[in-house]
């Protein structure tokens, strides 16, 4: 059984869906409880710990992109595979997505205190190739964000748009139509199709800017791989 239970029971489901076909993101305010957001964070930072510890013996030195995102932490930490496989927000990931979800990976996406570095306008790798049920991402905030620290920002409408290959896309900026800047507090939650354009910014502040994401293919997208 699955040691969170987010909240899930008292949301609005078809609003919800209508949202997310819209715009291909909705945002879940206080969906994970304080107690929840400090499992998340705890044993999400003890498995970025366990992982760096590998890649820098495999590889001889630090990741570059150590700052920014450690993915496969669940391969560290069986708490966090868990959730990702047997969390409560599967069926509302399937809801949505419209269709069964297969587990990719989970990820502490940071941004320390006066990193001047930020992530570019981006679809996830699940949405490769492309496919309307290709994946979906659950995405909580362990710390509050807005523009000043690094939120994410995302494209509505572009998960209905097919992009050139790779999943950096070009051509988009905080200027362009539809961009939404998502501020955040502890515990909120977004939930975003893998195809829908998204980036982060610097956090030149001094507060801090991490969160979890988990990853997940749709069944029927990855049929297609």
């Amino acid at each position: 059984m699955s040691a969170v239970s987010f909240n899930c029971l008292a949301l609005d489901l078809p609003t919800l869906k209508g949202f997310y076909e819209e715009d291909g993101f909705v945002v879940l305010r206080d969906f994970a409880s304080s107690t929840e957001t400090h499992l998340l964070e705890r044993y999400a930072v003890a498995s970025r710990k366990a992982q760096l510890e590998i890649l820098e013996r495999e590889h001889k030195t630090k990741p570059e992109f150590a700052a920014l995102a450690v993915k496969g932490l669940q391969q560290t930490c069986p708490w966090l595979e868990e959730q990702m496989h047997h969390g409560p927000h599967l069926d509302l990931l399937e809801f949505l997505l419209g269709g069964q979800v297969i587990p990719v990976s989970a990820a502490l996406v940071d941004r320390p205190s006066g990193s001047e570095d930020g992530i570019y306008p981006h679809i996830d790798g699940a949405g490769r190739p492309w496919h309307p049920q290709a994946g979906i991402t659950l995405w909580i905030a362990l710390d509050p964000m807005d523009e000043h620290n690094g939120c994410v920002s995302y494209v509505k409408g572009s998960h209905r748009e097919k992009h050139s290959k790779g999943l950096d896309i070009k051509d988009y900026d905080k200027e362009s139509a539809g961009v939404t800047a998502v501020t955040v507090s502890r515990g909120d939650a977004i939930i975003h199709n893998a195809l829908t354009v998204h980036w982060s910014g610097s956090n030149l502040t001094s507060r801090p800017r991490k969160a979890i994401a988990f990853f997940y293919y749709g069944e029927s997208g990855a049929k297609q791989t």
